[in-house]
């Protein structure tokens, strides 16, 4: 998870600026939202192993908006899969409990994106919809009751990014709120 932090005075000017122009602080987060997604995207797609290209096309970003009124705070999701918010993802939001938020969220559909990301530890695979396994094996094909698979190791594509991106995110966090205070007051902070 990154971790930004705020002084005092950053965090009572970000919340007059929220009191005084809401929509224009919602939209600068929006847009920083979208381009930190998208560069945290590349960087997940640099990292993804191809074998179909099937894990890699399936990695998307997005956005979650937190209108002002919601419960804001920091956010680190961690889920795959479409019934959750899917892959890794980073959030920013404002203080206090009228807070607006947007969380940038990276992440894959495929069922197994987790293990790709996370690794798995040995384990037996057995038949599910057949009596045999068949495959094909050096010497041709193979069929068998099970087999010992010797695990994968992780590849950290989610972790890797958002590690090798913290740098270029605090520095985007930073000039999101020049940005904020220059457009609300006409003055950077």
């Amino acid at each position: 998870m990154i971790r930004i932090e705020f002084d005092g005075d950053d965090l009572r000017r970000l919340r007059q600026a929220i009191e005084k122009a809401p929509e224009i602080v919602q939209d600068e987060m929006m847009r920083w939202g979208w381009e930190a997604g998208a560069r945290l995207q590349e960087q997940v797609l640099r990292r993804t192993p191809v074998r179909t290209g099937s894990l890699r096309n399936s990695i998307q970003s997005g956005l979650h908006v937190e209108p002002l009124g919601a419960h804001g705070g920091l956010k680190q999701l961690g889920s795959f899969g479409l019934e959750q918010l899917p892959g890794m993802g980073l959030g920013m939001a404002a203080p206090a409990s009228d807070s607006l938020g947007v969380s940038v969220i990276i992440g894959s559909n495929e069922q197994y994106a987790p293990w790709v990301e996370l690794g798995t530890k040995p384990h037996k695979i057995r038949p599910r919809n057949a009596r045999v396994l068949s495959f094909t094996g050096v010497g041709g094909p193979v069929f068998a009751q099970e087999v010992n698979h010797p695990g994968t190791r992780p590849t950290r594509m989610f972790g890797d990014a958002l590690e090798a991106s913290e740098g270029a995110i605090e520095g985007s966090v930073r000039a999101l709120l020049d940005r904020i205070m220059l457009r609300v007051f006409g003055e950077a902070m």
